[in-house]
């Protein structure tokens, strides 16, 4: 450990020591990427105070960051956008859960509440799934997908997530544009929504120039997804697992109590992928007297409420999704499948919207499907 932050202060104590104006500006147009860098005395001013000021917290926010890329690499592939759009968890967080700026955002990719709900994530006292890192980024990328096919600018698809469109707009008409010039428009913006794209530009270079030492990182533990169908606390999981609480709260975020709660829903547990055997073989133990007075309270209001009523349910489908596996994961038959969506044959497209016809009263649960990654998926079809 020491031997790293000795590595990486000297990388970047050397990188002050170089960064003059010309080796930053010269850096940033070697980098070739789809989204412009460019650079300005702004993004000097930035640079320096990561590098200079606040070293430690940048060498916390980058091996934080690192951690995970590879996983961000992917959701950024899945969504084809540019994959130097993930460093964007470092300029609008830190790669932090909360917000200092904005008490009503939260996860890496600084996601609002409306925006959360609009995309389907669940948040409630318990649950922020936010929180996720993954969920996070794949919010991200629906938000500025959209936001670009507008604009066709990625600096003003990066600003205006950050700050909304009314601000944008705004701002477009305090300065008197009438050209929709950038960088006119950016400087009649509110703190600190104006330094949302310069804050891009220097969290790419430092990024960037990381990678020198970034193999110093220790190694880190494989995890796995397991599934979670009804109450249990985190103390119950430590203790039958044997794994500490403090890992399983910085493995699952998004459980906000050290509690899973149940409600008509299917959650995921991170854990060591050391423990998936004895997961399976304990998990009828996790399940107590007291988790099941617990539940049974729980379920009187939603039982109450539940019906036969039959509900539309959209999945889209992803790379590696055929029938077979749909109807696996929605409990329905190949068939079914077909006839909601008018479907011959078996050919699906990657990103074709899927009708599926299920109970109001376990409308949450399959709900939740279409927000889960690949591993997830498995684990349910092999649940099954």
């Amino acid at each position: 450990m020491h031997k790293f932050f000795f590595g990486l202060w000297f990388a970047i104590s050397v990188t002050t020591a170089v960064a003059q104006t010309s080796s930053i500006q010269s850096t940033l147009d070697k980098l070739e990427e789809i989204v412009p860098l460019e650079y300005s005395e702004t993004v000097n001013q930035i640079i320096a105070q990561k590098i200079e000021t606040d070293k430690y917290n940048t060498i916390q926010t980058l091996k934080t960051f690192f951690q995970r890329e590879e996983e961000l690499i992917a959701v950024f592939d899945e969504y084809n956008l540019p994959k130097e759009l993930r460093f964007s968890c470092i300029s609008l967080s830190n790669c932090q859960q909360s917000s200092k700026e904005d008490p009503t955002k939260a996860g890496w990719f600084q996601v609002s509440y409306q925006t959360a709900k609009k995309n389907g994530l669940f948040i409630s006292n318990y649950v922020d799934e936010r929180l996720d890192i993954i969920q996070s980024a794949r919010v991200f990328c629906e938000e500025i997908s959209k936001i670009y096919t507008i604009h066709n600018d990625w600096r003003k698809a990066l600003t205006i997530y950050a700050c909304g469109d009314a601000l944008w707009q705004k701002a477009r008409i305090l300065s008197k544009d009438s050209l929709d010039d950038f960088n006119l428009i950016n400087l009649k913006l509110e703190h600190p929504y104006f330094k949302t794209y310069p804050n891009f530009v220097a969290a790419v270079y430092i990024a960037e120039l990381y990678k020198y030492v970034k193999n110093e990182l220790p190694a880190i533990d494989s995890t796995t997804d397991v599934p979670i169908d009804h109450y249990v606390t985190f103390k119950r999981i430590s203790e039958q697992l044997t794994i500490d609480i403090d890992r399983l709260k910085k493995l699952n975020p998004i459980y906000k109590n050290e509690i899973i709660p149940t409600m008509n829903r299917l959650h995921f547990l991170k854990i060591p992928i050391s423990k998936d055997s004895l997961f399976y073989e304990r998990r009828d133990s996790f399940y107590t007297e007291q988790n099941a007075d617990t539940v049974k309270q729980t379920n009187v209001i939603n039982q109450s409420r539940s019906t036969n009523d039959l509900v539309t349910i959209i999945y889209t489908v992803r790379s590696g999704d055929v029938l077979s596996r749909i109807a696996d994961l929605y409990d329905c038959s190949i068939s079914e499948i077909r006839n909601w969506n008018h479907i011959r044959g078996d050919i699906i497209q990657i990103n074709q919207r899927i009708v599926i016809k299920k109970p109001l009263s376990k409308k949450s649960y399959y709900q939740s499907i279409n927000r889960m990654s690949q591993a997830q998926k498995n684990n349910v079809i092999q649940k099954d």
